[in-house]
């Protein structure tokens, strides 16, 4: 699930550690979106990835929902299938990726609007810049982008490209999952599919630190829906619930950073993200940046052999609901006498 990430980590390298900017870069593909405005406008996440009209209310109201820890394992366990599999990596797509610079007053300062086509390349996600701001690539460009290409090609034919190895800092773990806490409050349709809606919070605002990183995650909390089936991540609305400080402050801090994603099932059973959105705000020294990130994908192709299916470690989820209490057996009813109306009911 790779995408070209040059032009996101100079940005956050601006005003972070390079160990948090590549974290960040390494975030964006996992994000939901709003709609890209006219080019004088900045882009805004709405408050629903989906139309109101597709979109229920959540249900609060069942007797069998699994519980949450039961979710969590599942998501896991898929998690490192999508790994092994390198899904990401076994399909051809478009993507578009649009970086809004805003001043301190939320109005747009700049603009980037870029559109690659990516295509696996020995095993590989391979992409090639073609649109900038809605134009042709200069011939100069064009050029480079075809070296670029060439050299991938060169490496996957020679044994000189990277090996590909699974990306843990992206992937959804136990190391991850087990600093939130986890409740299952409802269920909803999504994209036609039954999901499953979580919330997640901090478990403590003191949690270990072992990487830079962790002072990040041990901040996020939001909502996830899980799809009941596939056990995929489908949807998220995730946010830092405080600000994050760069050396007790004093080298900058992430003052915001809001991230949402939406993923589409494939008709291979797979789930990729189709949009993603995120919202940061950022000081280094007296510096302040805010950024918006929009990413859609979109014509996902597979090319070679399919993925195998996800098979779960456990299928019969417990029940979250607490079981009803035992009432006592109704009395039989006495016979009504002869020549009288029953009763329309019986209470116990």
């Amino acid at each position: 699930m790779s995408f070209h990430p040059a032009n996101v980590r100079r940005l956050a390298a601006r005003c972070f550690p390079p160990a948090l900017a590549g974290l960040l870069a390494g975030l964006l593909p996992y994000v939901a979106p709003p709609r890209a405005h006219a080019a004088a406008t900045a882009i805004v996440a709405p408050t629903n990835t989906t139309p109101a009209a597709a979109t229920p209310a959540v249900t609060t109201t069942t007797n069998a929902w699994p519980t949450a820890d039961f979710l969590v394992e599942r998501v896991v366990e898929r998690s490192a299938w999508n790994e092994a599999q390198q899904i990401r990596n076994r399909y051809s797509f478009t993507r578009r990726h649009i970086t809004d610079e805003l001043t301190d007053k939320g109005l747009l300062k700049d603009r980037q609007d870029r559109v690659y086509e990516a295509t696996p390349i020995g095993g590989v996600s391979h992409s090639r810049l073609v649109l900038k701001d809605g134009q042709p690539l200069s011939a100069k460009e064009a050029k480079k982008e075809t070296e670029k290409e060439r050299k991938a090609w060169e490496a996957s034919t020679t044994g000189l490209q990277q090996p590909i190895t699974p990306d843990k800092g992206r992937s959804i773990n136990q190391d991850l999952v087990q600093r939130f806490r986890f409740e299952v409050i409802g269920e909803e349709i999504f994209r036609g599919r039954r999901s499953y809606v979580l919330t997640m919070e901090p478990k403590s605002r003191v949690l270990p630190v072992k990487q830079l990183q962790d002072n990040f995650f041990n901040k996020l909390g939001g909502k996830v829906w899980i799809d009941a089936a596939d056990f995929e991540v489908a949807k998220a609305e995730i946010s830092l619930r405080e600000k994050v400080p760069i050396l007790l402050n004093l080298v900058g801090a992430m003052n915001k950073f809001t991230i949402h994603f939406r993923k589409q099932r494939l008709p291979e059973g797979v789930w990729l993200t189709d949009r993603s959105w995120v919202d940061l705000e950022t000081r280094k020294l007296m510096l302040n940046s805010h950024v918006n990130h929009l990413l859609e994908w979109r014509d996902f192709k597979l090319v070679g052999p399919a993925p195998t299916n996800f098979v779960p470690a456990a299928v019969t989820p417990r029940a979250t609901a607490t079981p009803a209490p035992k009432l006592p057996p109704a009395p039989t009813p006495t016979p009504a006498p002869a020549n009288t109306v029953p009763p329309e009911s019986i209470k116990p």
